[in-house]
């Protein structure tokens, strides 16, 4: 991890909810920054290779870390609630 960079695993995670903003239907989550953090060439990449986020593994990569995002943010509204 390089000072001043996010690490691997944050841009992962962000390009993961980024191409589930654009391309699933219906969302599970609904994230308006994802897009804004991996920025307009990276989402211009997820739809012009969008096989790569659809097929295989990737996909159910992506329905487990936004499954579990949902879950997550659910749960902390609750707790803020209480």
């Amino acid at each position: 991890m390089e000072s001043g960079r996010p690490s691997a695993t944050a841009r992962s995670t962000a390009l993961s909810r980024a191409a589930h903003q654009l391309l699933d239907h219906p969302r599970v989550l609904e994230d308006p920054i994802a897009l804004r953090i991996i920025g307009p060439d990276a989402a211009a990449s997820i739809q012009a290779a969008s096989e790569r986020f659809t097929q295989g593994i990737a996909r159910y990569l992506r329905a487990f870390l936004v499954a579990r995002s949902r879950y997550a943010e659910d749960e902390l509204r609750k707790a803020v609630d209480s």
